[in-house]
């Protein structure tokens, strides 16, 4: 109990610094949410304990949570050491625990069909890089099935995919980052639009391309293209354009029927990238600063002596802003602003309000290590240090006003499509 609790003091603590509120429990008038907390799957009722849904076995974490189109159930992906895949976990909406109904599929969100039926992707052989690409090449078999265990999968297509990804931080902010926005901010795609199945072509998540389920023609979708959001009407989306992933990036619409791109100019760089159903688009920024975050030498000790960093390391910092843009007639409105971050990971539209999730800056995490050490060898440990950084969801009303609180200690949220 008592990790549990200077944890929670230091995330507490972390909210005075970003100079915003602390919400203690989830405020009418917010949406259902289906989350992560402590590796773990939860739904999230406002004014009411949240409901786990699917226990963490403390190796793995579930990831690519998604409601169905009419919000019955909540989907997701989870792994165990032994299985050469994913399962496809589902659970009803009002709680219970989630159940198998598929397995074998790859790191990569899911789609529905018109119909209903659920589409994922499984791995197949891996062979050598193609078309200039650095990485090695996969054919990806694309199923749908009906959302019952034990449904037979339909093959509906093969898409050519990217794979051999990796790397590592020393920072959990980091890996915080990764399992709010995706792989390196590059949460895959994988959208039904009204004119096929838009993808991701990499697991770096930088490349998209439509395929055509009546031909299962599949056609590139401009170049560099990440982090698709669709438009309200589905007709466009908008996307973040790499020249060189992760340098040059801005900000760009695409016509689904053309496949016509059209930049967008920003005053700064953009990261994650919401199209809001007022029909404004939303930008989160993380721009790194010159200054690394000052550490005290006895702080430093600590972090070195427990493996965290090494003894010439630099702790970076980062301005971390909030952005809506009205992509018709240009007009740019700065929503809100910190240099105590270390990013914003999810960014959506639900009623009336945008939602974003901050993450904590380096500044929590050592403050938390030199309170409680955790033993990095366990998965414990592993689970503790993340929890110190966990992100905080807040709320801004479309309309204008200050960040509000909405829940603390969740990852990887996402709403309940019904709105008021």
């Amino acid at each position: 109990m008592r990790i549990r609790r200077t944890l929670q003091a230091a995330a507490i603590a972390a909210l005075f610094v970003l100079g915003l509120p602390f919400a203690s429990a989830q405020d009418p008038g917010t949406p259902v949410l289906g989350g992560i907390r402590e590796g773990s799957v939860y739904l999230f009722n406002p004014g009411a304990t949240p409901i786990q849904v699917y226990q963490g076995d403390g190796l793995t974490l579930p990831t690519h949570l998604k409601w169905t189109p009419d919000g019955q159930h909540l989907l997701f992906l989870a792994g165990t050491p032994e299985a050469a895949g994913y399962s496809l976990m589902m659970v009803g909406a009002q709680g219970g625990t989630a159940v198998p109904i598929a397995d074998n599929l790859m790191y990569m969100p899911v789609a529905f069909l018109p119909d209903g039926r659920v589409v994922y992707a499984t791995p197949g052989e891996i062979g050598p890089a193609q078309d200039g690409s650095q990485l090695p090449h996969m054919t990806v078999s694309l199923y749908a099935q009906n959302l019952e265990a034990g449904a037979t999968p339909e093959k509906i297509a093969e898409v050519p995919f990217g794979t051999g990804c990796g790397g590592g931080s020393p920072f959990p902010m980091d890996a915080i980052y990764s399992m709010d926005a995706g792989f390196m901010g590059n949460e895959l795609t994988l959208h039904m639009t009204d004119r096929g199945l838009l993808h991701s072509v990499s697991c770096v998540g930088v490349g998209l391309a439509l395929l055509d389920l009546q031909t299962g023609q599949t056609t590139g979708v401009g170049e560099g293209l990440a982090r698709a959001t669709l438009a309200p009407d589905g007709a466009r989306f908008a996307a973040v354009r790499f020249e060189q992933f992760p340098a040059g990036a801005g900000l760009v619409t695409v016509d689904l029927a053309t496949l016509a791109v059209t930049p967008l100019a920003t005053s700064e760089t953009p990261d994650q990238v919401a199209w809001g159903a007022d029909g404004a688009i939303y930008f989160s920024v993380r721009q790194p600063l010159e200054e690394p975050l000052p550490v005290t030498p006895e702080q430093m000790q600590m972090m070195v002596e427990s493996g965290r960093l090494g003894p010439d390391s630099q702790v970076p910092r980062y301005r971390v802003a909030l952005y809506r843009l009205d992509p018709a007639s240009g007009q740019e409105t700065l929503l809100y602003e910190t240099d105590e971050a270390w990013a914003i990971g999810r960014l959506f539209t639900w009623g009336d309000a945008l939602y974003f999730s901050l993450i904590p800056g380096a500044q929590t995490w050592i403050d938390g290590l030199n309170a409680n050490p955790v033993d990095m060898e366990s998965r414990i440990g592993f689970l503790q240090e993340q929890n110190m950084v966990a992100p905080v969801l807040y709320r801004i009303p479309l309309a204008g006003g200050a960040p509000q609180p909405v829940l603390e200690g969740i990852t990887a949220a996402v709403p309940h499509p019904a709105v008021p």
